[in-house]
């Protein structure tokens, strides 16, 4: 059946039966309630046809007793009259009600222009923080903001949601208005806490006067302390109370000082002795290195360069390279631990290398006889990565044995790339270990570019890795370049990473170049 329509301007009831054309079907008062099957309040709209005027409209479904449904049953309420409604709540003088829908436009507000028309957000440019408020509003928050108005000054707005449809209402006021009966308290208030603080003021001097006399002795005193003086005079204290105390304890502390200044001479002098010795080490370190690089005399086509950088006064990397009959016998390793334990475990390390070059030419069995006499006594159970090798000057032959090391960088004149190595175990694990040897041949200009994981461990201040990938990607640029100006590089790469942060690891860099 067509809808009814009801008017209650005033006490008098008006009907009105719309003609069969209304199509209240697609209104969302008829449709949306239909299908919530559940009380539903409609958006704002203006009903062409119906109550020619702007309204929202609370519908509830009907049902038949089998639970069929058969219409709605609506009540619709004029905007304007709910803007009188608003308008008639005791509030301050120059306070005002506004109402906004669910997507932010006014359904309420003293300015008639703005209803159904205009949205909170198409104010925002006149009245700066006015969207910000919107927002709240709309997304159901209750609380109180401040914005500028141009005409009126600072306002405040104390906004909440409207339960059920989804709506939310403000009331905007001069922030004046707040504070104008509180200006005359705040001055009371203000001219009080002034007398209180002047009165404050005038004790604390007094007090302070009193107890300062002494106190400023005791600064002269510690001043005496401070350059040396530990017997200096303290100032006589006639009754117990907290400046006697007070020279109680300073009396401790000069007596504390004096024992823990002996003590110091003595701990000073054992670490002056300490560190003499951990010099003397390094210097021993140091001199166990290869002191001058090829050109070698008998090998005058292979280059090499090496540089070590213990992360303490000693540390536990080596590194050594050895020319003899046309052949040129190298090594690389690191200690496990760091140290003056690693530092002597190193020098035997390499101790044992030059013992096996007069024994075998083999690699594989130099590295399995420093491997067994490495593992026969070993209580720390320490152990040894290195990586070892046999380069023919004359053919670029190179015959190698991996113990556990970083695969070297085989640098060429248009890539570089990790030589294919096999892990094996590192040295001192475990005795009678079968090491297997490797070979390939060096070309011209040609280079093996060998490290210690000091390399690729690195840290920076973010404790992000060096790594493999930026070492080989540091290596493509190297082609045919001198081993000195490889290792330079490759170390510039790394203190550009690591931008200051503390080295935490021996970093050991070795690079051999067959010359062809």
């Amino acid at each position: 059946m067509p809808r009814m329509f009801i008017k209650m301007p005033s006490d008098t009831l008006y009907f009105s039966m719309l003609d069969q054309q209304y199509d209240y079907f697609d209104h969302e008062w008829y449709a949306d309630t239909k299908e919530l099957d559940k009380p539903h309040w409609s958006n704002p709209y203006l009903d062409v046809g119906g109550g020619g005027f702007e309204m929202t409209t609370y519908s509830v479904p009907i049902h038949d007793r089998q639970g069929v449904f058969r219409g709605v049953l609506t009540a619709d309420i004029s905007l304007d009259w709910l803007g009188e409604i608003m308008s008639e709540v005791e509030m301050t003088e120059s306070a005002t009600v506004y109402m906004l829908s669910e997507d932010g436009t006014f359904l309420v507000s003293p300015r008639k222009e703005l209803v159904m028309r205009k949205t909170i957000f198409d104010l925002e440019k006149d009245y700066p923080r006015l969207g910000e408020i919107g927002r709240k509003m709309l997304a159901g928050e209750n609380g109180t903001s401040s914005f500028r108005d141009p005409d009126h000054g600072s306002m405040m707005a104390f906004y909440g949601p409207i339960p059920k449809n989804g709506w939310s209402m403000a009331i905007v006021c001069p922030i004046r208005e707040f504070f104008d009966g509180l200006i005359s308290v705040f001055y009371a208030v203000s001219v009080l806490e002034i007398l209180g603080l002047v009165l404050i003021t005038f004790v604390c001097y007094l007090v302070l006067r009193r107890l300062l006399k002494p106190l400023r002795k005791f600064a002269q005193s510690a001043d005496e302390v401070a350059e040396g003086n530990l017997h200096a005079e303290l100032p006589e204290i006639g009754e117990k109370n907290e400046l006697w105390s007070l020279k109680s304890s300073f009396e401790t502390m000069q007596n504390s000082l004096e024992q823990q200044m002996e003590q110091l001479k003595v701990v000073n002098e054992a670490n002056g002795r300490i560190e003499g010795e951990l010099q003397s080490a390094r210097a021993i370190q140091e001199s166990m290195l290869p002191k001058a690089l090829p050109p070698f005399p008998d090998c005058p086509n292979v280059a090499c360069s090496g540089s070590l950088t213990p992360a303490k006064e000693v540390g536990g990397d080596l590194y050594d390279v050895f020319a003899y009959s046309g052949k040129v016998f190298f090594c690389i390793g690191d200690v496990s631990g760091k140290g003056v334990p690693a530092s002597l475990l190193m020098a035997v390390t390499r101790s044992l290398f030059h013992t096996m070059l007069n024994r075998t030419d083999r690699v594989s069995d130099m590295v399995s006889q420093m491997n067994d006499a490495l593992s026969e006594s070993n209580p720390q159970c320490m152990f040894v990565t290195l990586f070892a090798g046999i380069l023919d000057a004359k053919t670029g032959k190179l015959h190698y044995c991996n113990a556990g090391h970083n695969a070297p960088l085989l640098i060429q004149k248009t890539h570089a790339e990790f030589l294919k190595v096999i892990p094996n175990l590192p040295l001192g694990v475990m005795h009678n270990w079968q090491f297997e040897e490797q070979e390939t041949t060096l070309s011209k200009r040609d280079s093996l570019f060998l490290y210690t994981d000091g390399l690729t461990e690195a840290e920076n201040q973010e404790k992000e890795l060096f790594g493999e990938n930026r070492a080989l990607h540091q290596a493509q640029n190297f082609g045919t370049a001198d081993t000195q100006t490889q290792i330079g590089k490759m170390s510039a790469a790394v203190a550009q990473f690591v931008a200051g942060a503390p080295q935490s690891d021996d970093l050991t860099l070795l690079s051999i170049q067959y010359l062809g």
